[in-house]
């Protein structure tokens, strides 16, 4: 269904949307002024080794249906094993620039030769008048479990997703309608646990990491550790003044479970918009770092990152954590950051703060209170001087809109 709320508030209309397959809604995403599109992915289990039926279809502002396309799913395609069973559901997101639908998709694979059902992110691109296929840009990064997509001011579109292992971190894409991928680029990188046991999940067999073991715990050189990103990132890229792209995600990405080994924080990074070619593409002024770890297979990968500039400063992991980031890109240039403060396992209250793009804090974090409540990847809306926050009550199953002024 499709809900689109009238402008004062006070009235909403719903229409029915056609779902041919009974698929469930992955992404879905507005030309602007009367077309509507979307895509679905057929549900299932974790394990099976099956393609499942997906469909992008076409439709205007009361619900009609244009156009729908089918869209190969198996293993020489779009390669999507699994998007979503009773315990998991994968991410995509979707914008549509220029005659072009852009779409950003994390799934799990069909088998591979090692025997294995990996997941990883791709980067699609759809005719926006016949849904055709234009370019499939592969692999985005491995292991993928969340991702955000925008349009350019140059009308490309910009998106980042995560990578646990190839690459591991917070990566950058930038892409045409037609065409190879513009630019890539890994802007934001994390910690890595290794291996407990000599053979990793496909069979292979690594050495002792004598470096990090210690006399309690033994570790091997190679990694496998998708519980950085399970719980999810809740990383939002904001358009910025010229001069550069904002991005923000949360500290320590496990989160509800044994992963969370620090307090949650939030933290930005301004990188150039053109951060395609080699050279320092960072501009904000903040923390840097260097690392390495050992990959799925075995082999040594490189870290750093620098400009880091943290906006929180939680110190205890049981009281303290941010959740559910949002950003809205105001019209004086200002980004308005949106949070929820949570304990390790309950909800506390909802926070707001003003920054620069380039992460300086104009002001300290106010409260909000309980009644503020956001959706894991419902994105805010600036309309008319004012933000727009989406979130669905589970106890009603209503959709509820918060209006701020900043």
């Amino acid at each position: 269904m499709l809900t689109a709320v009238r402008a004062d508030m006070r009235a909403h209309d719903t229409v029915v949307l056609a779902n041919t397959r009974g698929e469930g809604l992955a992404a879905a995403a507005s030309d602007g002024q009367e077309m509507l599109y979307y895509l679905t992915i057929e549900g299932g289990g974790t394990k099976e080794d099956v393609a499942r039926s997906a469909t992008l279809y076409k439709a205007n502002r009361q619900g009609d249906a244009i156009r729908s396309q089918p869209l190969d799913t198996s293993k020489a395609q779009l390669n999507i094993s699994n998007f979503s069973g009773p315990d998991f559901k994968y991410t995509a997101d979707m914008r549509v620039s220029g005659g072009w639908v852009a779409v950003m998709l994390a799934r799990q694979l069909h088998r591979g030769e090692d025997g294995l059902q990996h997941q990883s992110g791709c980067a699609l691109v759809f005719s926006a008048d016949t849904l055709r296929l234009v370019r499939n840009h592969g692999q985005t990064s491995g292991h993928s479990l969340d991702n955000v997509l925008t349009v350019a001011r140059d009308g490309s579109f910009v998106g980042i997703d995560l990578g646990d292992n190839y690459p591991r971190g917070v990566h950058l894409h930038k892409f045409g309608g037609e065409g190879p991928m513009k630019a890539q680029r890994l802007v934001y990188t994390f910690k890595t646990e290794h291996g407990k046991t000599p053979n990793n999940p496909a069979g292979r067999t690594f050495d002792r990491y004598d470096e990090i073991s210690s006399n309690a715990t033994t570790f091997y050189k190679w990694s496998n550790d998708n519980n950085t990103v399970r719980g999810g990132l809740h990383h939002r890229l904001c358009r910025t003044a010229p001069g550069g792209l904002s991005l923000l995600n949360e500290r320590d990405l496990g989160f509800h479970g044994q992963a969370l080994r620090d307090p949650r924080n939030i933290g930005l990074v301004q990188v150039r918009t053109d951060f395609g070619g080699t050279g320092d593409v960072v501009l904000s002024k903040g923390v840097a770092e260097t690392g390495g770890f050992y990959t799925f297979n075995g082999e040594w990968s490189s870290q750093q990152h620098s400009g880091i500039v943290w906006l929180t400063d939680y110190t205890d992991k049981g009281q303290e954590n941010a959740s559910r980031v949002k950003t809205a890109q105001l019209a004086d240039g200002r980004v308005l950051l949106i949070w929820e403060k949570w304990t390790e396992h309950q909800y506390v209250n909802t926070y707001a703060m003003t920054v620069t793009s380039a992460g300086r804090k104009l002001g300290e974090a106010a409260e909000l209170g309980p009644g503020v409540r956001l959706g894991r990847r419902d994105d805010p809306l600036v309309a008319g001087g004012k933000v727009y926050l989406f979130a669905g009550d589970k106890a009603s199953s209503a959709l509820v809109v918060t209006v701020l002024q900043p």
